[in-house]
């Protein structure tokens, strides 16, 4: 009888294993930065000093790794996307994003602007350091985020 028992709690203790490997290497996002919200703090290309963002503009992320969907805030547009990771890389679905006049329109802003879209449309790598992501396109755009406190 104890033999039986052990043969078949063998099948469900591997299965238990086997569910926790492939959820550790299921490559989600670190709790750190799933957990919070992130405000965009600097852009620029990762070689190059970073600007900062022009006064009055706002960009966040808030990522959810049960759902793989990330939403943010482009100044007073939002938008949600699927995201999905592999190791250390972060790539974010085509994402619609409202359209709403937000009252700025300096060349300065649409330069600033276009720039986190293509960075933000072309994600591949993330790191984390400290309270800081960093996020890295194809391109070498990078863009630096703070996490809400």
């Amino acid at each position: 009888m104890k033999s039986s028992i052990k043969c078949s709690l063998f099948p469900i203790v591997l299965l238990l294993l086997c569910g926790i490997d492939a959820k550790a290497n299921n490559n989600e996002l670190p709790l750190s930065i799933a957990a919070h919200e992130w405000h965009l703090i600097q852009y620029g290309y990762q070689t190059e000093d970073k600007a900062e963002l022009i006064a009055g503009t706002k960009y966040t992320l808030k990522f959810n790794s049960n759902t793989a969907q990330v939403s943010g805030g482009i100044d007073c547009n939002h938008f949600s996307s699927r995201f999905t990771v592999h190791t250390n890389k972060v790539f974010i679905e085509a994402f619609p994003i409202t359209e709403m006049d937000c009252g700025l329109a300096s060349f300065e802003y649409k330069q600033q602007y276009n720039f986190i879209i293509s960075a933000l449309s072309r994600l591949s790598l993330y790191k984390i350091s400290k309270e800081q992501l960093f996020l890295e396109s194809i391109h070498g755009e990078q863009l630096v985020f703070t996490r809400t406190k």
